[in-house]
């Protein structure tokens, strides 16, 4: 650039960094992305917040935390890229298309995956993200997805695409019994949404329990209840395998919980249609409704 410039125009590369980093939610996976040394891409955000005049992350935030400023300049930059590449393509440059950035609630991963292979949709056109529904919520709302199916979502994200009722049931192993008087031991984890479905039943009919497996992963917690360790409450479609469906008369009802496809908010959802098609079919028939 110009030396008479400089004060005038902001490097596409600067901003485009921020992006990245923003979308990869690290520094060394924004400079594989970008093919640059972790260095270079610390540089051009130093560049940055020179620029800005001000911290562009929140360093007493645990990994990468915008701060008010940098949440503004990631505003911005999001703006300007997508005029860049406008611009280009004016020009006839074909740019690589942006995959779609789909978070997908880790009780419906299985499915979508095996909706996907019959389906033959291109996997590639699609970014995968998996966590529970709180993060990928917050995720969304930050505009780092663009389309998101969460169970329990919050209000913030706005109304759903598509939605529906997930039944939820306890399920337990073939051998599991409870001993008389004991508390019911549970496998689950407080983070996530579709576990409180269990402890809000628990708290709510003022039963006895305690946690008898805590784990993230929910592989890790079907695996501690087929070992007999303790019950757990899973959507009514995931109850195959070695699981069985639990109906003994000491566990409360369990309330349905809203379910639903979520768009970003500002985006246009016919620019991701095929996938939501394909989302579709995660819903109950005759239970969906579309906006």
């Amino acid at each position: 650039m110009h030396r008479r410039y400089q004060a005038a125009n902001i490097p596409t590369e600067i901003i485009r960094a921020l992006a990245v980093i923003a979308e990869t939610g690290s520094f060394s996976k924004a400079a594989d992305r970008l093919g640059l040394s972790q260095p270079a891409v610390s540089s051009q955000v130093k560049r940055l917040q020179l620029i800005v005049g001000g911290p562009i992350f929140d360093k007493t935030s645990p990994g990468i935390t915008f701060s008010p400023k940098g949440k503004l300049a990631l505003a911005y930059a999001r703006k300007l890229l997508e005029a860049n590449d406008q611009i280009l393509l004016l020009g006839g440059v074909v740019s690589q298309a942006k995959p779609i950035r789909l978070g997908l609630s880790t009780l419906y991963v299985e499915y979508f995956l095996d909706i996907l292979r019959l389906a033959k949709q291109p996997s590639s056109e699609i970014s995968f993200i998996c966590d529970y529904s709180t993060e990928l919520a917050k995720a969304l709302t930050d505009g780092y997805l663009d389309i998101a199916c969460l169970v329990n979502a919050p209000p913030e994200v706005g109304a759903p695409h598509i939605d529906w009722e997930e039944e939820f049931v306890w399920v337990r192993s073939r051998d599991f019994v409870l001993r008389p008087g004991s508390p019911i031991p549970l496998v689950g984890w407080l983070n996530s949404l579709a576990d409180q479905v269990m402890f809000q039943a628990m708290e709510k009919a003022g039963l006895s329990y305690r946690i008898a497996f805590s784990c993230s992963d929910h592989h890790a917690r079907v695996a501690a209840v087929s070992a007999s360790l303790g019950l757990m409450t899973l959507p009514k479609r995931q109850t195959s395998g070695p699981l069985v469906v639990a109906t003994e008369y000491y566990l409360p009802p369990l309330s349905p919980r809203p379910a639903g496809v979520y768009v970003r908010p500002g985006a246009d959802a016919e620019s991701f249609a095929p996938v939501i098609r394909a989302l579709k079919l995660l819903a109950p028939q005759k239970k969906f409704a579309c906006a």
